[in-house]
């Protein structure tokens, strides 16, 4: 077993995923990192009806802070995985790089202050 450190151990809220992370295995698995940006605001509409709890996004808008920060995440975590040798697809909508890693890099990951967290990257089968 690997020492945690607990600091970025809190990133990962999945337990099969931190008893992977705290392991010496050398297999990778698939994950989602997740971006620390600021949030865009979101303006949304009252319920159509009445009796509905369902509202809609009326407007999605990001201030210029909003967009530095974002685009500054993005730049350094996409450095982080280039620097580790792995490559990253981010996906914008869910402002998520998807790769796939080993322990030991997933615990160099965790400790990025510009990432929010770690996910594993499951299918659902039906």
């Amino acid at each position: 077993m690997v020492t945690i450190d607990k600091k970025w151990m809190k990133k990962i809220y999945d337990n099969d995923l931190r008893a992977f992370v705290s392991s010496n295995r050398r297999d990778k698995i698939s994950v989602l990192i997740e971006i620390d940006a600021t949030e865009p605001t979101v303006d949304i509409t009252q319920p159509v009806v009445p009796e509905s709890n369902r509202v809609r996004p009326n407007r999605i808008h990001h201030s210029r802070e909003q967009q530095e920060s974002e685009k500054t995440a993005i730049e350094k975590t996409r450095v982080l995985l280039n620097s580790l040798g792995l490559k990253g697809h981010f996906l914008r909508s869910a402002r998520v790089f998807i790769t796939k890693a080993t322990p030991s890099q997933l615990r160099h990951i965790g400790k990025s202050p510009s990432v929010r967290s770690i996910i594993p990257n499951r299918f659902v089968k039906q």
